[in-house]
């Protein structure tokens, strides 16, 4: 099996959150897709490539969705997207993968898949 890169349609198959295209636009979801594709590459195992990409996008559309970006004072309460509800006690951050949950799993693949290297 070889690496395939994610589709907006895979995109939208994993996430019906996002189904709605009227309100995100394929554009909105395959810059997504290519963004995170840069941060993803084949050194990541098969098995992690795809769902690593899917689950980045989706952190990067909910941060671009509620408009927050790390340097704002505002925190989240609560949004709403279709059947899924969220709350934050915080902000939704781009830089940091621990204020949403698909951001959450994306750390957690990242984790699996690349190696810090320590130089002493």
């Amino acid at each position: 099996m070889a690496y395939e890169t994610p589709t907006v349609d895979d995109f939208r198959d994993r996430f019906p959150e996002f189904a709605d295209g009227t309100e995100y636009t394929d554009e909105q979801i395959q810059f997504a897709l290519d963004e995170a594709g840069r941060q993803v590459d084949e050194t990541w195992t098969e098995g992690d490539y795809e769902a690593a990409i899917l689950h980045l996008a989706a952190h990067t559309m909910l941060g671009g969705i509620v408009g927050v970006d790390a340097g704002a004072d505002e925190g989240i309460k609560s949004l709403s997207i279709g059947p899924l509800s969220l709350a934050f006690e915080g902000r939704v951050s781009l830089t940091d993968y621990s204020t949403s949950s698909y951001g959450q799993v994306y750390s957690s693949l990242r984790r699996r898949n690349i190696i810090p290297v320590r130089v002493v």
